[in-house]
């Protein structure tokens, strides 16, 4: 959950830069009305991309371990129905 929000935030806050100000090395939200907080909600959206592309490269032999696993069981249950047809 943690690397989650973390990979969301980054690309979001930079998206909704332009609602924040930093002064004196504190930043602040300039406004937070509804408007804005409906905006951030659909920041979210085109910073799915780049949310999950560090997960996808950290995982990403996982996931072709599962595609491979994948095929194989397929592979397998064709050769079975194969097998029973021809008998």
């Amino acid at each position: 959950m943690k690397n989650t929000l973390k990979y969301f935030a980054r690309p979001h806050d930079f998206m909704s830069s332009w609602n924040y100000e930093n002064i004196n090395g504190v930043t602040y939200l300039k406004d937070n009305g509804g408007l804005v907080n409906a905006a951030s909600g659909l920041l979210l959206i085109p910073s799915t991309p780049f949310a999950l592309a560090p997960f996808l490269q950290e995982n990403f032999s996982n996931i072709e371990i599962y595609k491979d696993l994948k095929k194989q069981n397929k592979n397998i249950r064709e050769d079975v129905i194969r097998r029973s047809n021809e008998n």
